[in-house]
């Protein structure tokens, strides 16, 4: 082997190096930007809790780096970052954020914040995943969530699953997720472009629909007219 063939050996090698340590940077740290561990899933450590043997870190099928959760089955996932933690989180709002698929429409995935390590979901802290079956067509999906102040939960974690009791043929992917504190403004008042901007998305929160609009850093406006 000639000098040629040894300095493009090296050259490959370091290659290699900065490519998963781009990875581990991205999917660690990067991509969530906010509380989540191993938002995408791509270190198999104990981040997140498996309920059973079908649940597993999945290199077949992703949306992004080289892993994504799979789900074959009925199973969930859970974590509980920092910052879901009483009374960190308490009468806050959380923008949660990922990627999902599936290859089955029977299949039918649920994904949110619920409180005291329970995997059930409510309908206001849950997205229904049940579209999109072809493994190469990826849906991002979002909620904005309200964890009360007060109430019976004293902690709250992130959720992936299936539901139980329903009748599941074939797989769900999730894949790069997300967790972003949304600061609340009633209509017609204005989002500071400081603090708040810095800290987390700048939204309003409309009382006759209950929903909240997410508008950047602008002015926000009520959400009827969104």
């Amino acid at each position: 082997m000639g000098k040629r063939g040894e300095v493009a050996i090296i050259f490959g090698i370091l290659f290699l190096v900065i490519l998963v340590a781009a990875i581990y940077f991205l999917t660690e740290k990067g991509i969530s930007g906010f509380a989540v561990a191993n938002p995408g899933f791509e270190i198999s450590d104990s981040s997140w809790t498996f309920s059973n043997n079908n649940v597993s870190f999945d290199s077949t099928v992703r949306h992004y780096g080289t892993k994504a959760l799979k789900i074959s089955g009925y199973g969930y996932s859970l974590q509980q970052p920092n910052e879901l933690k009483a009374p960190n989180a308490d009468g806050k709002y959380f923008n949660l954020t990922f990627w999902a698929v599936r290859n089955n429409p029977t299949i039918i995935g649920e994904a949110g914040i619920q409180g005291n390590e329970s995997w059930q979901l409510t309908d206001d802290r849950k997205i229904t995943i049940n579209s999109d079956v072809n493994p190469d067509s990826w849906k991002r999906y979002s909620k904005v969530i309200y964890l009360p102040t007060n109430d019976a939960d004293t902690s709250y974690h992130i959720v992936f699953g299936t539901p139980e009791g329903s009748p599941i043929t074939g797989s769900i992917w999730y894949d790069d997720v997300s967790l972003t504190p949304v600061i609340v403004k009633a209509p017609g008042q204005a989002c500071s472009s400081g603090a708040e901007c810095s800290t987390g998305i700048c939204g309003v929160y409309n009382s006759n629909s209950g929903n909240v609009c997410l508008n950047g850093c602008s002015i926000p406006t009520d959400c009827s007219n969104i």
